[in-house]
């Protein structure tokens, strides 16, 4: 057996933030003095109450980066219907920091979904997401698109009511 691991951008589309408009913002090192410091240079940030960032990946584990910082505040992780309340409240400003890990899923598809809980105005922000897949093949240049499989799915049919999936391999 072998183990694939797989990271995503926050910037990726195959993240989908709710609502679109005014809740989340995506920063770089243009706009945004701490964005050197995360993965690709980039941060989505929320500051916005039940403001959502939801995906689906195929795999049996999750970790979640984001920063840590003070004026952030509460949400949660809810990951194929289990909820996990969560804090990026810290002293002192930190990055890439593990918001949220599991390492102990059934391989298969799994939806997550991440929402700022807190009351007070204070929000989060997320920086990359990993996955790790299980995998019986031996990684080699001729099969990786056989083994893979979908990893990651992009899945917007709520809000389009098309019905499709489209499959990324990341």
């Amino acid at each position: 057996m072998y183990t694939l691991d797989f990271t995503i951008d926050d910037s990726s589309p195959l993240i989908y933030y709710v609502p679109q408009e005014n809740a989340w913002s995506q920063k770089d090192p243009h706009n945004e003095r701490s964005a050197p410091n995360y993965h690709s240079q980039t941060l989505t940030v929320t500051y916005t109450r039940n403001a959502t960032a939801s995906f689906l990946f195929n795999g049996t584990s999750l970790t979640i980066t984001g920063g840590r910082r003070p004026g952030y505040g509460n949400f949660t992780v809810t990951i194929d219907g289990s909820i996990f309340e969560l804090t990026a409240d810290e002293a002192t400003e930190q990055y890439k920091q593990t918001i949220f890990e599991t390492h102990d899923l059934k391989q298969g598809l799994h939806h997550v979904r991440l929402t700022n809980t807190d009351t007070q105005g204070r929000g989060f922000d997320i920086d990359s997401v990993r996955t790790s897949k299980i995998s019986s093949t031996q990684l080699h240049p001729r099969n990786i698109n056989l083994i893979a499989g979908p990893i990651f799915i992009l899945d917007h049919a709520d809000v389009y009511d098309s019905g499709a999936h489209i499959v990324f391999l990341e």
